[in-house]
């Protein structure tokens, strides 16, 4: 993931948790959690070796619950939005 730079390439994450329950009128619940960061170099004010980690640039996120055939479509779209949210404030946040 390293640029010609030596700069490593924001990573976006998208996990989405899912449970099924059968019990009366079949229904999914979905957990998605959208998160954006990236891998860099620091060197803190009180150490003279860098520190290299993981840096969360943005995140978005929620939950959904639906009927077990309009789910898949229910959580397509959710990500979809998360991923814009985030676009949107680092659009923002570039002006």
């Amino acid at each position: 993931m390293t640029n010609p730079t030596g700069l490593t390439a924001p990573v976006l994450y998208i996990n989405v948790s899912t449970m099924y329950f059968e019990e009366g009128d079949p229904e999914c619940v979905s957990s998605i959690a959208v998160d954006l960061y990236k891998y860099l170099r620091a060197t803190p004010p009180h150490s003279a070796q860098p520190v290299y980690g993981e840096f969360k640039l943005a995140d978005s996120g929620g939950m959904n619950a639906s009927t077990r055939a309009e789910h898949g479509q229910r959580i397509r779209d959710n990500v979809f939005e998360y991923v814009e949210q985030i676009a949107v404030d680092i659009r923002i946040a570039n002006q």
